[in-house]
């Protein structure tokens, strides 16, 4: 048996011993304190203390709780980010990282945050645990003078934690119609965006500014590499295609100092269709951050007008008890409902797993792209409605956490 707790203070030295093997192992064992508050103001540190071991009383799993304002259809709602999570070798392969993904969504959902998001270490892992991805990530790699070089009607300032109410209104104006963009707080942009937060060093950070308005920016690294320094840009918005264009001119006048530059977008954005040399430019693909639910209420918000109410919707969770069976959605007058079926139906409208559903409820994948992949089934003549209730839209979380 184990336990989900928070990690007090007299832990702290374990847990960041644990956190340390697991995403900076080449530092060594390194056993001095940082200095700063204890619990973090940024996020909530969480353990797995077993219960079956008499007086062990320190943590064989951990992880991060954060809370974040992201957009999920047209409004800005809290989410969980959980992070960090890890397992000393010492204590793997006995199921406390699932014991712990269960208590952090467990957590979450009592206070009524009803989906939570992930940077995977292994997507197959978090798939296995209910998480589906959110959204793919293109990284592109290229010298400098491979990118445009356009005119520039503005200016390139340096920016600080200070300028954070700026910086947050470009990125708010450049998510309007993202799911999963993010409006970080003050805290955030200091502590996190703008921090040496992994001990990578402080990034930097540049705006463009039209007429004295900021309408994009920059946030990056430089590393020394072995055929060079690199430029690796951890995120970037912007207000229209002007001021992309700025920023990726930016770039493109690093050439007599960086070899190579690292940049990571959307899918759809056609970075290929902007630079002189396509030809010369590297880029992968790969499944980035992965979501799923904590509770199914959250579907009670949709438009459920293109299908006849009743409907039955077969849940299946590997991961919580509460979320698996089957569950009926109605209109009461004129509000829609969602409860747990007491008795079973034979042939449910759709059958869905929890992930699939997830991705379906914040627009990651369509409909009939979930049916044909045999992640939901239902009979031929309710594709096209469910396709109505479950609009498909943009997904891109940017911030690494």
């Amino acid at each position: 048996m184990s336990e989900f707790l928070p990690v007090p203070s007299e832990h702290r030295g374990e847990y960041e011993r644990i956190l340390r093997y697991a995403f900076s192992p080449a530092d060594g064992p390194v056993t001095e304190q940082k200095g700063d508050e204890w619990p973090p103001s940024l996020f909530d540190p969480r353990g797995v203390y077993p219960t079956e071991q008499g007086d062990m009383n320190t943590p064989v799993s951990v992880c991060k709780l954060y809370y974040l304002d992201a957009q999920i259809r047209g409004a800005y709602r809290t989410i969980g980010g959980l992070g960090a999570v890890a397992t000393p070798p010492e204590y793997r392969q006995h199921g406390y990282a699932r014991k712990l993904c269960q208590g952090a969504l467990t957590e979450y959902r009592e206070n009524n945050v009803s989906l939570v998001a992930l940077w995977p270490f292994e997507t197959g892992f978090y798939r296995s645990l209910g998480w589906a991805t959110a959204n793919k990530v293109i990284e592109y790699s290229m010298a400098p003078d491979v990118l445009p070089s356009a005119p520039v009607a503005g200016e390139f300032v340096p920016m600080a934690p200070s300028d954070w109410d700026d910086l947050r209104a470009v990125e708010v104006a450049a998510g309007s119609e993202v799911t999963l963009s993010l409006r970080r707080s003050e805290q955030w942009w200091e502590k996190r965006t703008l921090a040496n937060w992994d001990g990578g060093g402080h990034p930097y950070c540049y705006g463009y500014k039209r007429e004295g308005e900021l309408a994009g920016y920059l946030v990056y690294t430089v590393d020394e590499a072995e055929n060079g320094e690199s430029l690796a840009v951890q995120h970037l918005a912007y207000t229209d295609e002007a001021a992309f264009d700025a920023l990726l001119t930016f770039l493109s006048r690093h050439g007599a100092q960086i070899e190579t530059v690292s940049l990571t977008v959307a899918p759809d954005i056609p970075l290929f269709d902007r630079v002189s040399r396509p030809d010369t430019i590297s880029a992968s693909m790969y499944p980035g951050p992965m979501v799923r639910l904590t509770t199914l209420s959250v579907l009670e918000s949709l438009d459920w007008s293109p299908v006849e109410l009743p409907f039955t919707i077969a849940v299946s969770d590997p991961l919580l008890d509460s979320l698996n069976g089957q569950w009926t959605v109605r209109s009461q007058d004129g509000e829609i409902t969602l409860t747990a079926r007491n008795e079973s139906v034979r042939e449910p409208e759709l059958a869905v797993d929890i992930g699939t559903l997830s991705q379906l409820y914040i627009g990651a994948t369509e409909f009939q792209t979930a049916r044909q992949l045999g992640h939901a089934e239902c009979q031929d003549s309710l594709v096209n409605p469910l396709s109505k209730v479950f609009p498909p839209e943009f997904v891109w979380l940017q911030e690494f956490y």
